[in-house]
């Protein structure tokens, strides 16, 4: 077991050498180790799922994917392996680099270029592809979903997801594994996203530490979206230690939540050691908005996290703060709701259904506690789906509410 104590990244690495399988030293280091020198080595090793490879040279994706359909299998991959980058890149990058990653990625750089010959540091454009094309819902350069561990990489682009994908990072799309060390550097533009984030859309229940997000982020959406400097939402149980966000967050949505760090918050979460001096600017009907956190279900303290930005709106309802705008885990606050009592009449019936079909259609708004209980499948938003679980429950279709 790891020791999830609140430790900044380096104590946390001291303290867990195992999670560093690539040193020689660490007791998960995996053999033969598979050297790649071109696009070809690299495919051959992915379609093997080799147990490691180390990186010999810079790879240009186009040459990857020619060697994929040489091969006439698709590009979005899994991997269970160990990349080990050993500093080279991947260069000229116009999708995900990996579908899912199971394993280990380290010191390694994608970066888009124009040509080959273009050996500039220089951000590009990368559109991510129609969800429908690909049948994913995630987004990001490194992988569409993490699962596995991400250690000192860098990315160097800029991005665009206008199709609808729900989750959008400029690492990854979602995480529920182990991001360290990593940064990113470009623009993101979201249209219709539900979470995004400079380094993931959404971090559930996943560890980001001594990540560093460098994104001018503009998240747009017609119906309620979690933007956030590093992480657009964090599900029950994450840990966020050590990270920072700068540039600039713009969000508009008919519900925002907004935050240097993370738009939203849940349960049982470790926020410790984050600063952000990113500038958040904010148009919508109702929003939460936090230096930190726009919305949390957990305990943020000034102490051991700081803001240092500008935060501007212009929205009918609004709960703004430096540190947390809407803070529903201050420490002794304890959860005063149950899920799906959306009129708070403490009974769960019928009313409830229609409390929160009159909030989906804004012949009212949820705040606080009411709207905490509407959100019956914890997606940080209200809608008809939960109005439809709801219904589902009721009418004893297997359906838990947690």
């Amino acid at each position: 077991m790891y020791d999830y104590g609140i430790y900044s990244g380096d104590e946390y690495m001291e303290r867990n050498p195992d999670v560093y399988p690539w040193s020689s030293t660490s007791s998960n280091y995996q053999t033969p180790i598979t050297y790649i020198k071109s696009a070809a080595d690299f495919v051959n090793a992915i379609l093997d799922n080799v147990p490691s490879m180390k990186f010999r040279a810079d790879l240009y994706y186009d040459d990857i994917v020619r060697e994929f359909n040489k091969k006439n299998v698709s590009k979005y991959q899994y991997y269970s392996g160990i990349i080990e980058g050993e500093g080279h890149k991947i260069k000229g990058i116009t999708d995900a680099f990996l579908n899912v990653n199971d394993g280990v990625i380290v010191n390694l750089t994608l970066q888009f270029e124009d040509t080959p010959d273009d050996t500039d540091d220089k951000a590009g454009h990368v559109t991510a592809a129609s969800p429908d094309e690909n049948n994913r819902t995630d987004f990001g350069y490194i992988c569409n979903v993490n699962r596995g561990q991400i250690y000192n990489c860098s990315v160097i682009c800029d991005l665009s997801a206008d199709n609808g994908t729900k989750n959008v990072g400029g690492i990854c799309g979602t995480n529920t594994g182990t991001i360290c060390g990593c940064s990113y550097t470009g623009s993101i533009n979201a249209t219709n996203a539900e979470k995004v984030g400079g380094i993931v859309g959404f971090n559930d229940g996943g560890m980001l530490m001594n990540a560093v997000s460098n994104a001018m982020i503009t998240a747009d959406s017609t119906d309620a979206v979690c933007a956030g400097g590093v992480a657009g939402q964090i599900g029950d149980g994450s840990y966020i230690v050590d990270c920072e966000s700068h540039q600039e967050l713009n969000a508009s949505a008919s519900k925002v939540y907004a935050g240097g760090i993370s738009g939203s918050v849940n349960e049982n979460c470790t926020i410790s050691g984050n600063s952000s001096d990113a500038a958040i600017n904010v148009t919508g009907d109702t929003a939460d908005i936090g230096g930190i956190a726009g919305r949390s279900l957990s305990a943020v303290s000034a102490d051991v996290n700081e803001y240092s930005g500008n935060i501007q709106y212009q929205c009918d309802k609004v709960n703004a703060d430096e540190l947390v705008g809407n803070d529903l885990g201050a420490e002794g606050s304890g959860v005063t709701y149950v899920i799906g009592d959306a009129n708070q009449d403490g009974t769960l019936n019928i009313l409830d259904v229609t409390t929160i079909q009159r909030h989906v259609a804004e012949f009212e708004f949820l705040t606080g506690d009411a709207f905490l209980a509407a959100d019956v499948n914890k997606d940080g938003n209200v809608t008809i789906e939960d109005a439809t679980r709801m219904q589902r429950y009721f009418a004893e279709f297997d359906v838990v509410l947690v």
